[in-house]
């Protein structure tokens, strides 16, 4: 049984330019997960390699994963800007 898009997941990975950025978002094609459980492993999943590679790679390893999944139907796409008018930021 297929899902409509507003009942999938997306991963979201906070930056600071553009606000939350949900993978492939960047190269047009937003990555969607079936379920809240396949977005958090495939998360853990590349999250486990990141940390081999800079591991071999002489660095500091992460200690956790700052990219989150979010349900696509709360997902805001394109850039995220926040302008407070009180102190011109």
């Amino acid at each position: 049984m297929s899902q409509h898009s507003e009942d999938r997941w997306v991963i979201v990975e906070p930056t600071l330019c553009e606000g939350d950025m949900a993978w492939g978002e960047a190269s047009g094609v937003i990555e969607l997960y079936e379920t809240e459980a396949l977005a958090e492993a495939e998360i853990q999943g590349c999250f486990e390699s990141m940390v081999t590679s800079q591991i071999e790679s002489g660095f500091e390893p992460d200690e956790e994963p700052t990219a989150f999944p979010l349900p696509y139907s709360e997902y805001v796409k394109g850039r995220k800007a926040i302008w407070d008018a009180t102190t011109n930021h």
